[in-house]
């Protein structure tokens, strides 16, 4: 009776180590996994922020008097709290008028779908005087945010995707990483009151 008493005290004792063992490989990857759902809807709440911040400022531009650079201000002061530097936020303010153009017939003029009208809306004039825009003048608020700007941990997850990158790629780490060109962008159409 003693010696199995004896031999179930020392199995209990080995599988405590074994126990310590397979949390110590496991624990680096939950936390992981939790820290990219953090970053994950961090990002969700700022493109949310940048959504917002262009609505505002293009409701602030209807206003008479207001020139671009406040309208730009504004949306630096809304997502001054979720960036880590406001001097990279780029602003514009862009004629849209070009929305509003009608063929001969009276038809409006088909545009861009949703996926390309991003890279339309930067490409679009820039609004030279908000202030002697006419009545109802369709104009926009675009506004970019580089990733950096405003993720959590910003060399965290730069850092994984060189690695990972590395990984199948020979050559050491890679110089760029996958986000380097990820931006949080949004827009908002106003008319001029």
């Amino acid at each position: 009776m003693r010696g199995s008493l004896r031999n179930a005290r020392r199995r209990r004792g080995w599988r405590h180590g074994a126990t310590a063992v397979e949390l110590a490989l496991i624990s680096p990857f939950l936390l992981l996994f939790l820290y990219m759902i953090f970053e994950i809807s961090h990002l969700y709440a700022v493109q949310n922020s940048v959504r917002m911040a262009c609505r505002l400022a293009a409701r602030e531009g209807v206003v008479t008097g207001v020139t671009e650079a406040e309208v730009a201000d504004r949306v630096r002061d809304v997502l001054s709290p979720f960036v880590h530097s406001t001097d990279n936020i780029v602003v514009a303010v862009k004629d849209a008028s070009t929305y509003d153009a009608v063929d001969s017939d009276g038809n409006p003029i088909d545009f861009p779908a949703a996926d390309s009208i991003q890279a339309a809306i930067w490409n679009l004039p820039d609004l030279t005087n908000l202030q002697e825009a006419d009545l109802g003048q369709l104009y926009v608020v675009a506004a970019r945010v580089p990733y950096d700007e405003v993720a959590l941990l910003p060399g965290v997850i730069k850092g994984l995707a060189n690695y990972i990158g590395s990984m199948y790629d020979n050559t050491g780490l890679a110089e760029t990483s996958a986000l380097d060109g990820i931006q949080l962008k949004s827009y908002s159409f106003m008319r001029h009151e």
